[in-house]
């Protein structure tokens, strides 16, 4: 590649890794109190009072549950005087908080103290809907890029699903930094509101690529009331900082991506706006490279890793690679991506589109040194499969004839001349080969997903732009 050439992609991959920040977003609605003696209107997800979209106020959070006892109990949100037992009987029903550890629930106090509440003991009549929460969570999180070309990028929506309750109470209570397991291969991320009740401490630090956001619900007593809320991508790590006073009550969602079909669409009457891409910056950085001859002027392929790690299906996810089944090739992974991209990812797909390139998504071995010694350059040349996720199993390696170059052929093809603008990320497993002779085993193997971006010559280019023109 020559210097103009190199110099514009370096260019255009420091934005594109500088872009990669957005993982996150979060805002605060300010509650009205609901008067001692009254009932709020606001109680029931079918209420006619719906706030406004802008996230002008929110009605006050009732919360019902039932005690082991049978008995039935409930609360308002923000927390009335005569209510104050009624917030100890709620932590007192709840279960102490376990996670996950290697496929295991594990309870540790000195890893996470809190309480917790599955979602099918208490109803809630809190709509993150209703309040605008989604709708901003889908324009950040996971915008619907449905006017970029039909077929390529589906149309869709964010369906929130509520999970838990969870109570932090000073003067100890946390979790430490941890990254949670997403549930599904549409499960993109989580939302958690903060319900308007007096405490201190318990910031909510997420963290991810190296950037760091703290949201400090912290609410003095005479605070004005507010419910606050963020959303982040399931791949992100965060903790629930040392909560020293009070009650930190939260509620959490997992955020799934749901494919809008044709009689949804139809019954609504019309379709999600779609994002207007050209006004991306991303689009005008890419758009600005691709006008400029000096860049990649002979054309290639353009290679950007993934910002983000995806889920997959355990179930479905190997593909073993043998005589009788050469073909068995799931497509559960062809509905989901590019449909499930997050943040940066999707907007540089998008973009691409929208500029009326080819750009597929592809799982990447580029770590050829971990698997074998290269005799020259053409050797370290990335491997390239065929769909992300998916595992391959090949019994080749255990013959002293198996060269792992052989193995490596079972995976995908070799891609050479790629214009790398950023470095890998998240590697996922991608294939197991067969080891025999004294030290039987299995070996595996790790690739990357990227998207990879044929770019046309500069002649061409110039060419369809004055067609365009």
């Amino acid at each position: 590649m020559d210097e103009p050439s190199k110099a514009l992609s370096e260019e255009l991959g420091e934005f594109v890794a500088s872009s990669a920040a957005v993982f996150t977003c979060g805002g605060a609605i300010p509650a009205i109190r609901t008067k001692a003696g009254r009932r709020s209107s606001t109680g029931s997800a079918g209420s006619n009072s719906t706030p406004s979209s802008d996230g002008a106020t929110a009605p006050p959070v009732s919360l019902r549950w039932e005690s082991e006892d049978g008995t039935g109990s409930n609360i308002h949100f923000p927390l009335r005087e005569q209510e104050r037992g009624a917030l100890d009987r709620l932590a007192g029903d709840g279960q102490p908080a376990s996670f996950g550890h290697r496929g295991k629930s594990v309870l540790d106090p000195t890893y996470r103290s809190a309480t917790a509440m599955d979602s099918s003991r208490f109803d809630t009549s809190l709509c993150p809907y209703r309040l605008g929460i989604i709708d901003r969570v889908t324009q950040v999180l996971l915008p619907n890029a449905a006017g970029v070309e039909p077929g390529n990028v589906e149309s869709g929506s964010v369906v929130a699903e509520l999970y838990k309750l969870n109570i932090y109470q000073g003067p100890s209570d946390l979790f430490k930094a941890h990254v949670d397991t997403p549930r599904s291969e549409t499960q993109f991320g989580s939302l958690v509101v903060c319900l308007p009740c007096p405490h201190a401490g318990g910031q909510l630090i997420v963290k991810h690529a190296g950037q760091e956001v703290e949201y400090d619900w912290s609410t003095p007593e005479q605070a004005p009331a507010a419910l606050q809320w963020a959303a982040f991508y399931s791949d992100c790590e965060h903790e629930v900082r040392t909560v020293t006073n009070g009650h930190r009550v939260t509620l959490t969602y997992n955020l799934f991506y749901k494919p809008w079909a044709q009689d949804e669409t139809r019954n609504l009457g019309h379709s999600p706006a779609p994002v207007y891409i050209e006004r991306l910056p991303l689009y005008a950085r890419v758009r600005q490279a691709l006008e400029n001859p000096e860049f990649m002027s002979d054309g290639g392929l353009l290679g950007i890793y993934c910002s983000h790690a995806y889920a997959y299906p355990t179930s479905v996810r190997v593909r073993i690679l043998d005589d009788d089944d050469e073909n068995a090739v799931t497509e559960s992974f062809r509905r989901h991506l590019p449909t499930t991209l997050k943040g940066t990812d999707m907007a540089l797909f998008a973009v691409f589109k929208q500029l009326g390139l080819k750009v597929t998504v592809k799982p990447i071995i580029s770590d050829i040194d971990e698997i074998y010694e290269p005799e020259n350059d053409l050797d370290r040349e990335p491997c390239m499969g065929e769909i992300p996720g998916m595992i391959v199993i090949t019994s080749l390696g255990g013959n002293d004839g198996d060269d792992a170059r052989d193995i490596l052929k079972e995976f995908g093809d070799r891609v050479s001349g790629v214009n790398w603008i950023t470095g890998p990320r998240w590697k996922d497993l991608a294939m197991f080969h067969l080891t025999y002779g004294n030290e039987p085993g299995v070996n595996a193997v790790y690739a990357y997903p990227a998207l990879m971006v044929d770019i046309p010559s500069a002649a061409e280019r110039a060419k369809a732009n004055a067609k365009v023109a």
